[in-house]
């Protein structure tokens, strides 16, 4: 039996628990979970770096924060009016000739077994573009193929 002890003002109580198996695996359930870290935060691209990379403190020095909602880094925590994206972040940060095989790095520090995609876009992309998700939009002509391991390594 687990003992409780349970105080009421002056007066002592205690109390026999039943010790069944569901019992105590209720319990070291709870205590598990108790102790098991929280994740805080997802993926990004590191390599090449985000438009955003270079925002320190607007972006809190977290690249993943804002959790994606909105294109090259803006999660859509800033006003519209931000130009977020404009300034001295609005240059493509790396330059690649079609065809070429490049090797993308992802920061990964909680998978949810999803995938992720890259899209090029050879346009410059700022708040007043119109839709860059869009059907029609910029980011949705063009989605990068997966090179097979052997024209990698």
């Amino acid at each position: 039996a687990i003992w409780l002890k349970h105080q009421f003002a002056d007066t002592c109580l205690a109390t026999a628990l039943p010790t069944t198996m569901l019992a105590k695996s209720t319990l070291v359930a709870v205590l598990l979970l108790a102790l098991a870290p929280s994740a805080a935060g997802h993926a990004w691209l590191t390599e090449p770096p985000a438009r955003n990379a270079q925002g320190g403190s607007r972006n809190g020095y977290c690249p993943q924060c804002g959790n994606g909602g909105g294109v090259c880094g803006d999660g859509g925590q800033w006003p519209p009016s931000s130009n977020y994206l404009g300034g001295q972040n609005s240059g493509p940060q790396r330059t690649y000739t079609a065809g070429q095989v490049v090797e993308f790095k992802v920061k990964m520090t909680a998978h949810h077994m999803g995938h992720m995609e890259l899209h090029v876009c050879d346009e410059h992309l700022g708040p007043l573009t119109p839709d860059p998700e869009g059907p029609n939009g910029c980011l949705s002509k063009w989605v990068l193929e997966r090179a097979r391991p052997e024209q990698v390594y």
